[in-house]
């Protein structure tokens, strides 16, 4: 895996956040079905505790994410851009729609076909309504959390065969 303190191009100027990319062991289409499964984010994004799609068509989803961090819990809303040709999807914060702590919340997934799998770019930017050095940690440059989400991907793409075999040693976080 290699992560990169670099935005992804639409990222504000204050924001935090990075890139990552690894090598998947599974095809494009298995990874892709992963990412397009909204309701299925509780099993692989970290401190994700509820899913509700609001609207979905073949271009466009409007969902709405509850994250849990201890005792504490916030919800925010994402218009999702999934573009199954070029195999990418990318998200930002939904206008008009309560999004608690977050001001900036936008990036992109982009797969593409690798000797032995899926070459998988996971760019992320972030900014909260608290003050950066209470949030730096919580994003950790972007480096910790595109790390954390190439591997639950990760995991979540082997064969369930797999999945079974390694639960026990894959955390999720």
């Amino acid at each position: 895996m290699i992560v990169l303190d670099a935005l992804p191009p639409k990222a504000g100027k204050s924001a935090h956040g990075g890139t990552a990319l690894a090598i998947v062991r599974a095809s494009p289409e298995r990874t892709w079905r992963i990412l397009v499964d909204y309701p299925g984010h509780t099993r692989y994004y970290p401190r994700v505790t509820g899913v509700e799609v609001l609207e979905m068509d073949e271009r466009h989803a409007l969902v709405r994410y509850e994250v849990g961090i201890g005792s504490f819990s916030f919800g925010f809303h994402m218009n999702k851009y999934p573009d199954p040709v070029r195999r990418r999807i990318e998200w930002q914060l939904a206008d008009g729609r309560a999004n608690s702590l977050f001001r900036e919340n936008s990036g992109s997934w982009q797969l593409d076909e690798a000797a032995g799998g899926t070459l998988v770019t996971y760019a992320i930017a972030v900014r909260t309504i608290l003050p950066a050095f209470t949030t730096s940690r919580m994003v950790q440059g972007g480096a910790g959390r595109c790390r954390r989400m190439i591997s639950c991907v990760r995991a979540n793409s082997r064969s369930p065969w797999l999945r079974k075999r390694r639960r026990a040693s894959t955390p999720r976080l």
